[in-house]
């Protein structure tokens, strides 16, 4: 970040100017962003939130389906899109999802998080009673993984 700030001012504009960056959760990369761009507003990397969340789904499935037979072979229904379900993924999700699952309560919890609204907003400048809500509810929902995540979006927001 010092040699991109270093660099940017050297070519006549001033680091100060930037308003908006985006990078993944490395402390290293939040700390050089408030070090070398501090009027910057951070915003981490869709992917690497997405990675986190999808890991901690897979945990809690991991951890269930050593109680849960039914669970096996169901890792990609719960980290594949809806949209892109076969007719038998669909069939499966219905019977296991009557089944009051911790894997299917960290999935809801992950979409939600992920979600995005159907008519975006003209400018969406920090989400942020979206992830406090997301927060919350990961915080409270007694899955060790779920909250590692909230635990790490939070540190790092």
């Amino acid at each position: 970040m010092e040699q991109f700030a270093d660099d940017f001012e050297a070519h006549g504009s001033c680091a100060d100017n930037i308003q908006d960056v985006c990078i993944d959760m490395s402390a290293s990369y939040h700390a050089g962003v408030q070090e070398h761009l501090p009027s910057a507003t951070i915003t981490f990397d869709e992917f690497h939130v997405v990675q986190l969340l999808t890991k901690a789904v897979d945990e809690v499935r991991r951890a269930e389906v050593k109680q849960l037979p039914e669970l096996k072979r169901s890792r990609y229904l719960w980290l594949k899109d809806k949209r892109k379900w076969t007719r038998q993924q669909v069939l499966q999700h219905a019977n296991l999802s009557r089944m009051n699952l911790k894997t299917h309560r960290a999935t809801r919890i992950t979409r939600k998080a992920c979600a995005r609204p159907s008519k975006p907003p003209p400018v969406l400048r920090r989400p942020i009673p979206l992830l406090n809500k997301c927060y919350s509810w990961a915080w409270r929902c007694r899955l060790e993984p779920m909250k590692q995540v909230a635990a790490t979006v939070v540190v790092n927001f």
